[in-house]
This record gives structure tokens, sequence and C-alpha cells, in this order.
């Protein structure tokens, strides 16, 4: 599980060597770990036959698969695996170990330990053409912003700082980290609770060394969309705004908890859009090029059909001006960039939106 990082009292060089130090060990720990599926608890109603308790093992394991492959998959892939027996998955584990097992009045129940190899598990999903991910992110500063009764709580006393790391989704990929907070941080924070996209935090990435962000702005002084949160992956941005009803103090940090959840599980599956390992798997992305006429359109179209990587492209919409649609591809989307860039065709993605622009 990936840590959460809160760097207090030490010299400043001092404190960016041991963040990112820590941030190594982590993200080696995240990647391994993220092959062992723990707590794989089954429960049925106890028959007294022979292979009762092995068909119930059988089905830890085919659980515990399930488990793993929600974790480096793409969801779109989920349904590749649905249908995977006991003996395959049983193939790709390096050891299963019985935790526990018990009767409840009717019921029997087991609780497996299961770690993968690694190698078995890439080379089964190879093989099936199914999308993963095997890459970990470098890390993202969190700058979390609460505003309650016109009051702003960035530094001390934030929720959010304090039980990033205690919530029950686990990161396998990904890698948080939160600023000292010192006095050149509160100075060199730009707010704008108004729009969350003019809110800077550039300096103090570049006082640690990093590019990637996440700011999570919870406004408890309106209902309509009170909850906004922008993702800066490498000089690429992703906002979204949620509705969220916080009903009372008393369920306040239930909620807050799951909030949290929420928004790992969603940064977390991000990142595995933008790092699925090299496959034949066919994966898809919509697209948005500005056009001149439409006898640009038709080169256009012609010149992406001829990239090795894109096997169709679907229109969505057409004018003189604009052509919208979905591309194809196999491969990674890196190649997929690479590749139109060598035909002066470059595919870049803004906020949460790709588009195409088109040298002639």
């Amino acid at each position: 599980m990936t840590k959460l990082y809160f760097i207090k009292s030490f010299g400043k060089s001092i404190k960016i060597i041991l963040l990112l130090l820590s941030f190594l060990f982590t993200a080696t720990y995240s990647y391994s770990d993220a092959y062992r599926v723990e707590n794989v608890i089954i429960q049925e109603s106890f028959q007294n036959t022979k292979n009762f308790r092995q068909n119930l093992i059988n089905k830890g394991i085919i659980s515990s698969f399930q488990i793993l492959s929600k974790r480096i998959l793409l969801e779109s892939q989920f349904w590749k695996i649905k249908n995977i027996d006991s003996k395959l998955a049983k193939e790709m584990t390096r050891t299963v170990s019985l935790q526990g097992e018990r009767k409840i009045d009717n019921n029997y129940e087991i609780n497996l330990s299961v770690v993968y190899d690694q190698n078995k598990v890439k080379n089964f999903f190879n093989s099936r053409n199914i999308a993963y991910t095997e890459t970990v992110s470098q890390p993202i500063m969190l700058f979390p912003i609460i505003k309650e009764n016109d009051t702003i709580t960035i530094w001390e006393n934030n929720f959010f700082s304090a039980n990033w790391d205690k919530s029950k989704y686990s990161n396998y990929f990904v890698s948080f980290l939160v600023p000292e907070g010192d006095i050149f941080d509160q100075k060199n924070l730009i707010l704008n609770t108004d729009n969350i996209r003019d809110i800077d935090e550039k300096q103090i990435l570049q006082k640690y060394n990093l590019s990637n962000s996440l700011i999570v702005l919870i406004d408890l002084d309106t209902k309509k969309n009170n909850v906004q949160y922008e993702l800066n992956l490498s000089g690429v941005s992703y906002s979204k705004k949620i509705n969220k009803e916080f009903k009372n103090d008393e369920n306040k940090e239930s909620q807050f908890l799951e909030l949290i959840d929420e928004i790992k599980y969603s940064v977390e599956n991000l990142w595995k859009n933008k790092n699925t390992a090299f496959s034949d798997s066919e994966l898809s992305l919509e697209f948005t090029a500005p056009l001149k006429n439409l006898k640009q359109l038709n080169k256009l179209r012609n010149e992406l059909l001829a990239n090795a990587s894109i096997k169709k492209i679907k229109t969505l919409e057409i004018s003189s001006k604009v052509l919208k649609g979905r591309i194809y591809y196999t491969g990674s989307l890196k190649n997929l960039q690479e590749g139109l860039e060598d035909q002066s065709i470059f595919l870049k993605e803004n906020f949460n939106s790709w588009v195409i622009s088109y040298n002639e």
C-alpha cells in the first residue's frame, strides 16, 4: 500500500532528499505488493462432500485473481478475465496460503492469502491481448483545500492531509506526497477558490523537483459543484466537478473518507489509462480535429488510416470546420503519438479531450 508522506522538521535539502528516497522505496514496494492478495474470504453453506473444501479454495483463487486484475487492468479489459477457471489462475500463483477457516452455524468460511508470479501474470495478459499497467507514477503532490464558513484550511488541521492514507482504497501505482507547509509553501501557493484552474502550485512543485500535482477543493459553503479536483500529470490537466451532500457534522468524517476513496480511485485509473503496457489489445480515444476545408478532411482521414497503429476511425460529428471521431488503435499511446508526429500529425491532450492538429 502506498503511503502518504508529510515531511516536517528537517533542513530543506535533507527534507527533499528524504522525500524522494521515500518515494523510491514505496514505489518498488507498491508494484510488487499489487501481486499479493490478502484476506480473500469465501463463505458458503456447509456440505459434507469430498471436494467441498477444495472447491471453496478454488473459488477463493478465482476471486483473488479478479481482485488482482482490477488493480492492474483498465476497466475496459475486465470482461476478458470474467470466465477464467481456477486451474489456470492457480498456474500463475507463487503461493496460496490458508490463513484461517471456521464453521459459522451452517456456513463454512475460509480466508486465503495469494501471491502471484508477476512474469506469469504478464505473459498471460499478453497472450490474450489484455492491456495492463506496470508503471509506477512519479510522486503526485497533494494540495487539499477546505473552505467552510468563508475560512480556508490548507496547512494546519486539514482532515484530508491527515487522513489521505487512512482510506480503504489502496493505491498500487500512484504515490501521494504532501508539501511541508513552511513559509515558502504558504507564500507561493496562489489561491483562487472561485476557479480551481487558477490555483497556481508551480513554484512549490519546483521546490521539490516534481511535476505532478493533485489539487482538491471542498467548498462546504455551497451545494453545487462543491467538490472540485484537478490532476496535473506531466503538464496534462484533468479536472472534475462533483456535487456532494454533506449531511451533518456527525457523519462528515466518514463522508470525507468516502470522498478520498473516490478521488484516489479516479486518479489511479487516469494513470492506468495513460500508462498501459504494450499490447496488441485494441484501445480507443475520442478526438477533435479543427479543419480548414473538406479537402483537408479527406487527406487527414487517409493519413490517419495509413498509420500502422490505427485500425479504424469512427466518425462522430463532421462539418467543414471540425471532425469529431474515435480512433481505434493497438500498442501504446506514446508509440501512436510518435508515429503520427512522423506524419506531421500532432495528437495532444487538452484537459479531458484529445485534439489533432495537422500540418499540410
